[in-house]
C-alpha cells in the first residue's frame, strides 16, 4: 500500500535527523528549537516529547510543521498517530511497535536483523543504536555497533539508516565515509541549551560534517 504523501518525504528526507530530547520541553521552546532547525535550512525533527498528547500534540505539530515540513512525530506520545495523519505527518515507532496503517513511518532497531523486519513491514528508514558509547547514558552497557557494522548493515538495508548513540560531527565523519546515510542526534544538537544561538551553532557543525561524506545522498530518495 502506498501512503499518501510519501513523496513529500522522499524529496524531504535528509542526512541530519535532529530527535527532542522528551525531557518536557514547553510548547513556546518547541518552537525555538523549529526556527533555529529551519534558520540552518533543516526541515525534519522527530517530536519526542510524551508529555503533548492529543489535541495539545495536535496544535504543536500544526505550528511547527510550518517551518519542519517534515517533522516526526513519536509514537510515545499519545495520539501520535492520528495527528500525523491529519497533518500528513509521518510517526517514529519504538523497537518491535507494530506498524500504523495509512501513515509513513520510521522504526528505532538496534540489529539489522530487527531493521530487515521493520523495512519488510513498510519501515521507510530506521535509526540503529547504540552506534557508539553515549555520555548522556553512562549506564547503558549495551554492546556498541561501530562505524564499519553501520556501514554493511546501510548496504544490506534499502532504506536509509541513521546511527544513533553517541554520534557527535567527529563520528559523522567517519560514518559518511563508510556510506552510512544518516546521523540522528539529540544530546549533540540540544545538548544542555536550547537556545537558538546554541541549537544552530551545534547543527552548522554536524552539517560541515557531513559535507564529508564522499558521496552527496542528501537528496537521495527513500526507496
Amino acid at each position: 500500500m502506498r501512503v499518501v504523501g510519501r513523496g513529500r518525504y522522499e524529496r524531504l528526507m535528509q542526512r541530519l535527523l535532529p530527535i527532542t530530547p522528551g525531557v518536557g520541553i514547553d510548547a513556546d521552546k518547541l518552537l525555538v528549537i523549529a526556527d533555529a532547525l529551519a534558520a540552518e535550512k533543516v526541515q525534519q525533527l522527530v517530536l519526542r516529547e510524551p508529555w503533548l498528547v492529543g489535541d495539545q500534540l495536535y496544535e504543536v505539530a500544526r505550528v511547527m510543521r510550518r517551518r519542519l515540513p517534515g517533522l516526526i512525530l513519536h509514537a510515545r506520545s499519545a495520539g501520535a498517530v492520528e495527528a500525523a495523519k491529519s497533518l500528513g505527518l509521518a510517526v517514529h515507532l519504538r523497537d518491535g511497535e507494530p506498524p500504523p496503517e495509512d501513515v509513513l513511518w520510521g522504526q528505532s532497531c538496534h540489529s539489522v536483523a530487527g531493521a530487515q523486519a521493520a523495512i519488510a513491514a513498510g519501515a521507510s528508514y530506521v535509526t540503529l543504536s547504540p552506534a557508539f558509547r553515549s555520555e548522556s547514558k553512562p549506564n547503558d552497557d549495551r554492546p556498541t555497533l561501530g562505524v564499519r557494522a553501520l556501514g554493511l548493515a546501510q548496504r544490506q538495508l534499502s532504506v536509509p539508516v541513521f546511527a544513533l548513540g553517541g554520534v557527535g560531527p567527529v563520528e559523522t565523519v567517519s560514518l559518511g565515509a563508510a556510506g552510512v546515510f544518516g546521523v540522528a542526534m539529540i544530546h549533540a544538537i540540544f545538548g544542555s541549551s536550547l537556545s537558538s544561538r546554541a541549537i544552530r551553532e551545534r547543527c552548522r557543525m554536524v552539517l560541515l560534517a557531513l559535507h564529508y561524506h564522499p558521496h552527496d545522498r542528501e537528496s537521495d530518495p527513500i526507496d
